[in-house]
């Protein structure tokens, strides 16, 4: 009868752990969707999930090789549900969140029993702020999904590994199928999965020496690459890309930095003691010292006891023929090549908490393993220390929604500026193609639901990579430049403006500043509406001459954008290249193409243009071209991105141009692969 009653109380003590877990998150989620503002990292993968509906199928996140494209999918089947709203779009962090608490539980079940598995969920109803924020918000993206899908990884692994008997049978063909199955779905998802890899690997082997003969192995192998596939499809098909971008290791002298970085500040966010305020932003906040010195003690000695009292059943599986190894062996492993990975990454900080994410697969196991070895002890001991860690995760959790729900360090301090005054401004005026920097660029297109289509004037994350939409607002008509005080593309926008010429209007639209209505200087009449026709000239009549390199003239007007005229030397102030056209012809832009080269662009040159050969008038002057804007298409373009650069003003006659440099440059030379020029086209 006791035995019943305490089934029957531990069963009820279960389902409010999990219902208070359910609810808090849902609470969680809501206080997010009122206060945080959706940002580009939430928006790039929905936008992808708008085009997924569109015949898109995206393998990675747009412009890398890495990161799978899941959460497109995942947020593309919500929307036909729901509508592409930030409410749905943030429904997935909030499933994984759901499923890493279940995962955790039956994992620590699996290895410790049900009083540990208990524990677990109630130690997670209100977890650390770095796990309650990847759960109501999709940042940092991808992360919390891969480590709730590796916690069941662990939980077939232990399955898999913790047998009776050394010698993997045909009859366990299932596990290893769904084992393989997962980790290779997770590799795709992210190459940080390597951690459980590596783990599950090392832990068949040690149950089953001989495990390269076994067929439930092979069975694995081709389930993970059939999880996997289209990540292996895209690697095979693009000289193993992945790996390239993301293989990069540091020297082991940074590597030991890290290490120092990852004990002293990042490891604090996945304990609780720290609070990041968004992501991995450089912002957060910090328990009192007196609770933050208490509960990483705490934590810490917890952790020891989960170790110390079972370190003879993981010394187990050092044996020849292993039997019942400790599965806290599994968390140990895990942990080790978490922190592994992330001190050898060369993309690693000490605020990139993201990364040591797939550890909260092994720590609040072992905190709970700890616990339950203090209930054995002394229960009044247990109850507090349990209450303790619960009262110090909710103050962080409090302090992190206190953060979020002041305005002034959302906007400015997370860089999440209130969008409504810009987008009113846009649509009064009926502009629905823009640039911005990368921060708000995608965040306003998700925004409007593409209506509005805003694109990096260049790829800012991921430079020399292509940038989305910047083909689509690059063939518009009615443009804007969009800055912010602190989400700036370009410094100094107007000064590099100004120095093309032509017109512009300037606008504040709440805290962006709107940049619209431009007018090139070739235009007639002032109207920014409608593209101007221009009109290439003939170039058979052209006889070219220079300062330097003259043996290679020729080459800048063959048509073969493969060769072209160099000085052959470095930069200097004073070098030049002249046109005889031939005959006076009008004329009002210059286009200097550079496939290829586009750091031999010059470092400052001014355009001259005469009659007769004898009267010059400068009719252009610009600084750095890598640093500003261009016209084209009847609007400014970065040369960021680009393999050309124009000169542009207003029509005039002229035979001769000469373009000459007004600084140096101690590096590059000067190169131009085709030099066109044209005048005023017929209206």
């Amino acid at each position: 009868m006791r035995t019943i009653y305490r089934r029957r109380l531990f069963l009820i003590t279960l389902l409010l752990a999990a219902a208070a877990a359910l609810a808090f998150r849902i609470a969680f989620y809501a206080f997010g969707l009122r206060h945080v503002p959706f940002s580009t990292d939430e928006a790039w993968p929905a936008l992808m999930g708008l085009n997924v509906l569109k015949g898109s199928f995206p393998v990675f996140y747009w412009g890398q090789n890495y990161m799978g494209a899941q959460q497109a999918y995942f947020d593309a089947a919500v929307f036909l549900l729901l509508g592409a709203t930030a409410l749905a779009a943030r429904i997935y962090p909030l499933f994984f969140s759901i499923l890493y608490v279940a995962a955790a539980g039956l994992l620590a079940r699996r290895i410790y029993g049900r009083r540990a598995a208990l524990v677990t969920v109630i130690l997670l109803a209100a977890p650390v702020p770095y796990l309650a924020m990847a759960g109501a918000l999709s940042v940092p993206p991808e992360y919390l999904p891969l480590t709730a899908m590796g916690t069941l990884a662990l939980w077939l692994l232990a399955g898999a590994a913790i047998k009776p008997s050394p010698k993997i049978a045909l009859s366990e063909w299932r596990v290893f199928w769904a084992l393989g199955l997962l980790l290779g779905f997770m590799f795709w998802l992210h190459i940080v999965a390597a951690s459980y890899v590596a783990t599950a690997i090392l832990f068949i082997f040690l149950r089953d020496r001989l495990f390269f003969l076994r067929g439930p192995f092979w069975l694995a192998a081709a389930a993970f690459a059939l999880g996997g596939l289209p990540f292996w499809l895209f690697n095979l098909t693009h000289g193993f890309a992945t790996f390239a971008d993301m293989a990069g290791n540091c020297s082991w002298q940074r590597s030991l930095e890290l290490c120092k970085a990852f004990f002293g500040m990042t490891l604090h966010f996945m304990a609780g003691t720290k609070i990041m305020l968004y992501g991995d932003s450089a912002h957060y906040l910090s328990l009192p010292s007196f609770a933050g010195l208490a509960l990483g003690t705490l934590l810490c000695a917890l952790a020891a006891v989960a170790v110390l009292t079972r370190l003879r059943g993981m010394l187990r599986w050092l044996r020849p023929r292993p039997f019942m190894g400790d599965g806290t062996a599994i968390l140990l492993v895990l942990a080790l090549c978490v922190i592994f990975l992330f001190c050898r990454s060369e993309r690693s900080a000490w605020h990139n908490a993201r990364l040591a994410l797939p550890l909260m697969s092994a720590l609040p196991l072992l905190f709970a393993c700890g616990l339950t070895k203090v209930w054995k002890w002394n229960r009044y001991l247990f109850a507090i220390l349990l209450i303790f860690i619960i009262g110090a995760q909710a103050w962080g959790n409090f302090l992190l929604c206190r953060a979020w729900g002041n305005p002034d360090t959302v906007g400015r301090t997370l860089d999440l500026p209130d969008t409504r005054p810009l987008h009113s401004f846009l649509g009064e005026r009926g502009i629905t193609r823009a640039y911005a920097h990368y921060w708000i660029s995608y965040r306003i297109t998700f925004e409007a639901r593409e209506r509005l289509v805003c694109a990096e004037p260049f790829n800012e994350r991921f430079p020399g990579r292509p940038a989305q939409y910047l083909d689509e607002v690059h063939a518009a008509t009615n443009i804007a430049f969009i800055t912010h005080p602190i989400l700036s593309f370009i410094p100094d926008i107007e000064k590099q403006l100004d120095m093309i010429g032509g017109h512009y209007c300037k606008s504040a639209a709440g805290d962006f500043t709107v940049y619209h209505g431009f007018v090139p200087p070739y235009k007639k009449g002032g109207d920014p509406a409608g593209v101007t026709k221009l009109r290439e000239l003939e170039r058979a009549r052209w006889r070219l001459s220079s300062s330097l390199g003259s043996n290679t003239l020729e080459k800048a007007r063959d048509g073969d954008p493969a060769t072209g005229w160099t000085t052959g030397a470095p930069q200097q102030g004073g070098q030049w290249i002249e046109i005889d056209l031939g005959g006076l012809e009008t004329i009002c832009k210059i286009r200097f193409d550079t496939p290829g080269v586009e750091c031999d662009a010059p470092n400052g040159y001014r355009v001259e243009a005469s009659s007769d050969g004898m009267e010059w008038h400068a009719v252009y002057e610009t600084g750095p071209v890598a640093a500003g804007f261009f016209w084209e298409n009847d609007q400014p373009w970065m040369y960021v991105g680009n393999s050309f650069y124009t000169a542009a003003f207003a029509p005039l006659n002229a035979r001769r141009i000469r373009v000459t440099l007004t600084m140096g440059h101690p590096r590059f030379w000067w190169t131009i692969r085709e030099l066109r020029v044209f005048g005023p086209g017929e209206e």
